[in-house]
């Protein structure tokens, strides 16, 4: 069935490119054509609204059918434990895992002063690619943020250290899951503030997130899905999908992991309704003008959404943004952002609120891949016993066809049938 879907696909774009030439107009690329689809179906999404009621409402439905189409499942009571820790200096880190869902636990570090006292601010800072908090471009802002006196979490990966797992295969599994692993990690992080907010030595009403490149897409994504974060900060990582999806065929750049692709994503929402799904609260957009994988016009499109939600709100003074030539890491940028959050840090009221209870780990497993596998096997197990008739077999026959032609748009790619020239040979190799 695959080796057909991919010959229907070159057929239709070779079509295309027939009537480009028909049309005097340079033939397409597969690359380009996809490029075209994917701004037609952005443009189809309504405009940010005018008025601040109507926002609202588009909002509430969009971050409904946004932590569905990331297939993010329900956030369970939290377990957790330290593993073990060590000291680098004038900090402590520790070894944790918490609870992801079922018996999928993630792992990561805390990291803190050793003579850290009271309840302390924190970040969750998620990894973006294969990202670990020793990494060069992370460790001197979480060394510093750390030393300023928060407690910060950095995520593992879900394709290293204990949770390893191959690019090509837990992107397979998780999608056939029904969970992109661009939804696992953003469930990373939402597990992350669940998991600090158990913390007797965090403060619950001033956590915030920041992240890296493919981290600040999961800073954008779990900003907006819980409003818990108290400010976001993106670095080196905001375009919108559209652009993304263009910028093989027009710049000549694609990313080196289908990881940060979310499938459907654009009949769902854009980039920058997601950023401006997180005003009122603060946000500031570090990124560096040389990284040439976040396309500049979806930058553009981002920053004037959000100019335009923080202004509906009368909160223009909690949205900042920097492009600049630098390079892609936090380091450079650690001037500007260290003193934006500790000041966003300390307008927010301290919480008296008492830490979640947080039970100790059952079983735990921190392999993503085995948990997809899980999750299949769970899905598939009943249609055995469903289909026991040749009248059930018809019927579920036909969901599978519907739904391969909604995944698959076929419609959206028919050609005109003037261009049909004839039908090819069938290959018995299919």
């Amino acid at each position: 069935m695959p080796r057909r879907l991919v010959a229907l696909v070159l057929v239709l774009v070779c079509l295309a490119g027939m009537a480009a030439a028909c049309r005097g107009e340079e033939p397409l690329t597969v690359l380009g054509y996809l490029g075209q689809r994917a701004e037609q179906i952005a443009a189809q999404l309504p405009p940010l609204p005018d008025k601040a009621a109507d926002w609202e409402k588009r909002r509430a439905e969009m971050l409904e059918q946004l932590s569905t189409v990331l297939g993010l499942p329900q956030r369970e009571p939290m377990k957790a434990a330290v593993l073990g820790q060590k000291e680098e200096g004038d900090l402590v880190v520790e070894q944790v895992i918490y609870l992801w869902a079922e018996r999928a636990y993630v792992a990561g570090n805390v990291i803190r002063k050793k003579d850290l006292s009271g309840r302390a601010p924190a970040i969750v800072v998620p990894p973006g690619w294969l990202g670990h908090y020793t990494w060069p471009c992370y460790k001197e802002f979480v060394f510093h943020m750390a030393r300023q006196g928060y407690l910060v979490l950095f995520i593992d990966d879900p394709h290293i250290g204990k949770r390893a797992a191959p690019y090509a295969g837990l992107y397979a599994v998780a999608s056939a899951a029904g969970t992109p692993v661009m939804g696992i990690q953003v469930f990373d992080t939402l597990r992350g503030l669940d998991y600090l907010m158990t913390r007797p030595d965090v403060d619950p009403g001033r956590i915030g997130v920041a992240g890296l490149c493919q981290g600040a897409e999961q800073t954008w994504l779990a900003a907006a899905l819980d409003p818990q974060f108290q400010y976001a900060v993106p670095v080196c990582g905001t375009t919108t999908y559209a652009a993304w999806a263009a910028m093989p065929a027009v710049d000549g750049v694609a990313l080196s992991d289908p990881s940060p692709y979310v499938a459907g994503i654009l009949r769902v929402t854009e980039w920058d309704e997601i950023g401006a799904a997180i005003a009122p609260r603060p946000v500031f957009i570090a990124s560096n003008s040389g990284d040439n994988w976040w396309p500049p016009a979806g930058y553009d499109k981002v920053v004037a959404a959000m100019t335009k939600a923080y202004a509906m709100q009368t909160a223009a003074d909690r949205f900042r943004q920097l492009r600049e030539l630098r390079s892609h890491d936090m380091t450079p940028f650690l001037p500007e952002l260290a003193p934006w959050i500790d000041a966003q840090t300390k307008a927010l009221a301290a919480s008296s609120a008492a830490p979640l209870p947080c039970g100790e780990p059952e079983e735990p497993d921190c392999s993503m891949l085995r948990a997809m596998q899980r999750r299949i096997a769970a899905q598939t197990a009943p249609f055995a016993a469903s289909l026991d008739s040749p009248a059930a077999w018809e019927a579920h026959r036909a969901q599978i066809a519907k739904w391969l032609a909604q995944a698959c748009d076929f419609q959206g790619m028919k050609p005109a049938e003037s261009l049909v020239k004839g039908t090819a040979e069938r290959r018995t190799a299919w």
